[in-house]
């Protein structure tokens, strides 16, 4: 999940989204994972944890 993050950042509930991150680096550090992890879980489309999902957002480039 990309995106805007901090106070101002949505964050919502019930299989909807619940964090934004600016860069893939953020989300990262954030959650205390590699980088490497997220990008294989985006190509994946795989749940991280068995609960998560990561998605670029539509204004991302995709690589």
């Amino acid at each position: 999940m990309f995106g805007k993050s901090g106070v101002n950042s949505p964050t919502y509930v019930n299989n909807d989204l619940l964090f934004t991150y600016a860069t893939q680096k953020l989300a990262a550090s954030s959650l205390k994972i590699p980088e490497y992890t997220i990008s294989r879980y985006i190509k994946s489309g795989k749940l991280w944890e068995n609960q998560y999902f990561f998605r670029r957002s539509p204004s991302t480039p995709q690589e």
